[in-house]
C-alpha cells in the first residue's frame, strides 16, 4: 500500500519514490492525478502541472518569468534543477534554446529524467555550483538563474567577491538570483558586489514567503 498524504494547495498525494542516504537531506517525490512534486526534508521545492509542465506553479519563478518578456534568449545557464521547472519552460516559449543545468545532487538528477523530465531535451551537468564557477572557461551566456536551496547554509551568500566577479563574467546579458532566507547583512553585502559589476541591480521581495530576488543587466 502507497505512502499518502495532504500536500498543501495539491490534494491527497501518493509517495513514488523515497532516499533518505545522502548529506543532501531527505528526498522525496509525491504524486496525484493533476500534480507531481519534489521535496526535500520536507521542503517542496517543485510542482509540476502533469498536463501542462511549463506552468511555473511558485511566485517567485512567475516573478522571474515577468523580467523575460521580449529578452532573445540563445544560451541560458541554471544552476539548481530541482524538477526542471524552467526546463519545461524555456522549452514551450524559447524552443530551441540552448539550455545548460548545474546540479550536485545525483539523486535529483535521477528523478529529474525518471518522473519530470518529459522530453525536455536538457543538458544537465553534475557539479558544485562554485566549482562550476571556478573553472569555466566557455562562452558567456545570455541569462544565469541560480536558484540553489541548501538548507545548512546560505548557497551564493556565502561566495566569496572573486566568486561572484567571475559569475557576472558569465553572463552579457542577465543575472537573476533567488536567495531563500536571506538575512539583510548578508544580502546588502551580495547586492554591493554586484553593483561593480552590473549597471542595473534590484532586488525584489516575494510576497507571502522569505524569499528575495536579485535581478542584473547589463
Amino acid at each position: 500500500m502507497k505512502n499518502r498524504r495532504k500536500a498543501p494547495d495539491l490534494g491527497e498525494g501518493s509517495l513514488i519514490y523515497l532516499n533518505e542516504a545522502s548529506q543532501f537531506g531527505r528526498l522525496e517525490v509525491w504524486e496525484s492525478p493533476k500534480h507531481r512534486w519534489l521535496q526535500l526534508d520536507g521542503v517542496t521545492q517543485t510542482i509540476q502541472d502533469r498536463q501542462q509542465p511549463w506552468k511555473l506553479p511558485f511566485p517567485h519563478q512567475k516573478l522571474i518569468a515577468r523580467q523575460l518578456d521580449g529578452l532573445k534568449i540563445n544560451r541560458i545557464l541554471e544552476f539548481g534543477l530541482g524538477g526542471g521547472s524552467f526546463a519545461h519552460y524555456f522549452r514551450h516559449y524559447w524552443p530551441g534554446v540552448e539550455h545548460l543545468c548545474i546540479e550536485q545532487d545525483p539523486r535529483i538528477i535521477q528523478c529529474f529524467g525518471e518522473f519530470f523530465d518529459q522530453g525536455t531535451k536538457l543538458s544537465i551537468q553534475q557539479e558544485e555550483a562554485a566549482q562550476f564557477v571556478e573553472h569555466y572557461q566557455g562562452e558567456p551566456f545570455d541569462l544565469i538563474l541560480l536558484d540553489i536551496y541548501d538548507p545548512h547554509d546560505q548557497g551564493q551568500l556565502q561566495w566569496p567577491e572573486r566568486l561572484l566577479d567571475k559569475l557576472s563574467a558569465m553572463s552579457h546579458s542577465k543575472l537573476f538570483i533567488n536567495c531563500p532566507d536571506p538575512s539583510a547583512i548578508k544580502m546588502g553585502k551580495l547586492t554591493r558586489i554586484l553593483k561593480q559589476q552590473w549597471s542595473q541591480v534590484k532586488t525584489e521581495r516575494v510576497q507571502g514567503f522569505c524569499n528575495k530576488l536579485i535581478f542584473a543587466s547589463r
